[in-house]
């Protein structure tokens, strides 16, 4: 949680202010501490305790709006260690600015918003904090005692680095982050990285580009506010690494629900980040899929970005990246996707990723049919909606009357069709249901009208097949679905 922007303002408005003296007298002590006593050695500084304990009620009452006077003595106590490190290089300096600073989170320019200097002073203390930056060693290991399954984690994702494996190296990852401070080993450090990219999101970029190790790209970007992700979305064409485009694509996807306004903004700033992946790296680009996939606001930006996709890309994203089974759980998430892509791909794109979808589902349902899996409801999976687009967008209705008669006719006849078992009949039974509950509401957006599919659909109703088995209240409710769309002219 931030400070909001107009208190910010009229703290550093008002005149007149007086300088916290505990604050001050406090960082005096600290400044007799260096660099890496100050950010490495935290343990033996019990004055950095006190500062924390100092800050904590500040912050509290400055984020309620309390006692801005208060946050406006503690600007006024620690911009000299800042002008100390702009016009002097002082770098001990700045780590205490930074320090006090993290409790606030207050954005850089409004301290430098008075002060001038030369660019060439700027481009010296860049460079100081990137000499700090670069000097630090963030790789993340198991400890010695840690248990069997999370040394395997570590193998497998050092493997994985090799091969470029986003499921193997993220399941570690993610194992990290489940473990409880996960990447957070150094939170003064990690504000220091977000100092660079306020004072310079050029030279930050400069530094993302040379690192080296997952682990530091996930610690520079987990503590970003969304406003610093999407500013480095927009500028993604300006990242060389790959890996650095994924994190920064997983950091904001974390910060969006697809009911929140910022997701409006979010969902093109991820797009654009997937059309980077996919110039940099088109097999971390289709790996990234099926890890993100559940996720609502990539949906919408992978429907956007997929503009932007070769025929034969379209074709494996649909085909091989995006993940299918039988259940409809992700229904709604996938038909986001469909929306998306209706919006942003040409109409020849659009028939290719339906006729895809088809041919996908399709596969699916005749593995079933040949399978000794049991099924005892609709097989909609996450793409029904895709298949109702594809035959209400065919031409031929001729083709649509003709499968949905067929499915028909084999519902109602389903007790002559040879199988080894009841439980082999019921998931032929489902099979076609679900095939005639899919077409059906084609047959109403499409506002066909065929007398043989009516017939047999009142047959179908008054006399249903494996009544035993199936009659059921889900049964009755796609029934009368079913039903509601064969009458949609009445």
């Amino acid at each position: 949680m931030e400070i909001e922007v107009t208190l910010i303002k009229k703290a550093f408005s008002l005149v007149g202010i007086f300088v916290n003296n505990d604050l001050d007298k406090l960082l005096l002590e600290l400044s007799n501490y260096d660099v890496e006593q100050l950010l490495f050695n935290r343990e033996n500084n019990p004055a950095l305790g006190r500062l924390a304990q100092q800050l904590s009620s500040t912050t509290m009452n400055a984020m309620s709006g309390h006692e801005y006077h208060k946050l406006a003595s503690v600007i006024v106590t620690i911009k000299p260690f800042l002008d100390r490190f702009i016009l002097g290089g002082d770098i001990s300096a700045l780590v205490i600015f930074v320090m006090v600073n993290s409790y606030f989170k207050i954005d850089l320019k409004y301290f430098l918003q008075d002060m001038s200097f030369p660019k060439t002073t700027k481009d010296q203390r860049i460079t100081q904090v990137q000499k700090i930056l670069s000097a630090v060693n963030m790789s993340v290991s198991v400890r010695a005692n840690g248990s069997y399954y999370e040394k395997e984690l570590e193998r497998v994702a050092n493997q994985g680095t090799k091969e470029n494996s986003v499921k193997k190296i993220y399941d570690f990852v993610l194992a990290i982050e489940r473990g409880g401070q996960g990447f957070h080993f150094n939170f003064y450090l990690e504000n220091l990285v977000f100092f660079l990219f306020q004072l310079n999101v050029k030279a930050f970029i400069f530094r993302l580009n040379n690192l080296k190790l997952i682990e530091e790209y996930i610690f520079y970007l987990q503590s970003f506010p969304e406003r610093a992700l999407v500013i480095l979305a927009k500028k993604s064409e300006q990242l060389s690494n790959p890996w650095v485009i994924f994190e920064l694509t997983r950091q904001l996807l974390k910060k969006y629900r697809m009911d929140d306004e910022p997701a409006i903004k979010g969902r093109q700033a991820i797009a654009l980040l997937l059309q980077q992946l996919y110039l940099r790296d088109e097999k971390i680009y289709h790996q990234a899929i099926p890890f993100f996939h559940s996720n609502s606001v990539f949906n919408v930006a992978l429907g956007e970005q997929m503009q932007f996709l070769s025929e034969e890309d379209l074709i494996k994203v649909m085909k091989h990246s995006l993940p299918i089974d039988r259940y409809n759980s992700l229904l709604e998430t996938r038909t986001k996707l469909l929306t998306s892509i209706s919006l942003h791909t040409s109409d020849d794109q659009y028939q290719l990723v339906l006729n895809t979808a088809r041919l996908r589902w399709q596969a699916e349902f005749d593995r079933l049919f040949k399978s000794e899996e049991f099924l005892n409801d609709l097989f909609m999976t996450s793409y029904g909606n895709f298949i109702i687009h594809y035959y209400s967008e065919e031409k031929d209705v001729s083709k649509i009357k003709e499968l949905l008669n067929l499915t028909l006719k084999k519902l109602v006849w389903i007790d002559s069709e040879w199988v080894k078992n009841e439980s082999e009949q019921i998931t032929r039974f489902y099979l076609y249901f679900s095939l005639l509950f899919l077409l059906s509401h084609a047959y109403k957006n499409k506002k066909l009208i065929d007398e043989e599919a009516l017939k047999l659909f009142d047959k179908l109703k008054g006399n249903p097949p494996l009544s035993e088995y199936i009659t059921n209240e889900k049964y009755f409710k796609y029934l009368n679905e079913i039903a509601e769309n064969f009458n949609h002219h009445l």
